[in-house]
């Protein structure tokens, strides 16, 4: 196959906007997608980079976001990563209107990088849009039980929780709960907001 794909490239650059690259190439993926050898994840990562700016320019939303991911599937530069990331958030949200989706989306990326304050600003205006604090609480959640106790990011989720219980959640003992876990965290960090969060 490895063969295949390459003289599939050397046309594309041959014909950059021949309609036949991207029927050849989505041809060509379908038939990797049951392939579970180790190269298999390579190949469709190379067959989806081909891919990715035919979709882009044709405005098929629904094809590129599917090939995006399987970049991510072989991507390790944390940079990259992010940037497909952000990619296919928007496409979800903002292309195909589907901002559930992009939540659940989101919530892998977040949790892939919890220090990413643009991708945290962005759940939460996405949970107001869905109506749906109790999957933003549930993330946070998820990413404090992931961090270590000395994690920098477990003091600023976890105040985070307790303002969101206490605020729209209503729930000031389960606030509580989280400010005290602020505080664990702050304590075991030496943060300078350990004893503004003992007063909580």
């Amino acid at each position: 196959f490895g063969g295949a794909l390459a003289a599939l490239e050397q046309l594309a650059l041959a014909s950059p906007s021949s309609e036949s690259i991207t029927a050849l190439g989505t041809r060509a993926l379908l038939l990797l997608s049951m392939d579970n050898r180790p190269e298999a994840a390579a190949w469709r990562a190379q067959l989806a980079r081909l891919l990715e700016p035919r979709f882009e320019a044709s405005g098929a939303w629904g094809e590129l976001g599917p090939v995006l991911r399987l970049r991510l599937d072989v991507e390790r530069d944390p940079k990259e990563r992010k940037r497909l990331w952000v990619r296919i958030i928007d496409i979800e949200e903002r292309m195909l209107d589907r901002p559930e989706q992009a939540m659940l989306t989101l919530s892998r990326a977040l949790g892939e990088d919890p220090a990413d304050d643009k991708l945290r600003d962005r759940a939460e205006r996405l949970s107001v849009r869905l109506h749906d604090l109790e999957s933003l609480l549930g993330l946070y959640e998820d990413i404090i039980e992931s961090l270590a106790m000395d994690h920098p990011q477990r003091v600023g989720f976890a105040v985070r929780c307790g303002e969101l219980y206490e605020g729209g959640g209503g729930q000031p003992l389960r606030a509580a709960e989280f400010y005290d876990l602020a505080f664990q965290a702050a304590a075991a960090q030496q943060h300078p907001e350990g004893e503004r969060l003992k007063l909580l």
